[in-house]
């Protein structure tokens, strides 16, 4: 249920800030392949977002990278948590310290 009730469903540790910005999935297709699916992400905190598709969520895998608009360089690993039918929460997964580079060219 995503919807919020009066008795404050928002006693969560990390504030959420509404961006209401376009972003984008970037799904792993096999060791080398990637698609990537148009979304709109509705809000974020520092442990996750809540994500709105422009398709089916029951489409989309468990585990995908995102890209905010503003920040195409940054991708961040999520994990499904929730799904509605065109709404996705899904947190964030700590990524390591060290520079990961995610490409689909080897150049």
């Amino acid at each position: 249920d995503m919807t919020q009730n009066a008795s404050g469903s928002e006693r969560r540790k990390a504030q959420r800030v509404w961006l209401r910005r376009p972003g984008q999935l970037v799904v792993l297709r096999g060791l080398r392949g990637t698609s990537t699916m148009p979304c709109k992400v509705i809000n974020t905190s520092k442990g996750g977002a809540l994500l709105q598709v422009e398709g089916a969520a029951a489409d989309v895998p468990d585990d995908f990278y995102l890209t905010i608009s503003g920040q195409p360089d940054k991708r961040l690993i999520c994990s499904v948590v929730r799904r509605g039918k065109r709404l996705l929460g899904v947190r964030f997964i700590a990524q390591p310290d060290y520079e990961v580079r995610v490409s689909t060219s080897y150049s």
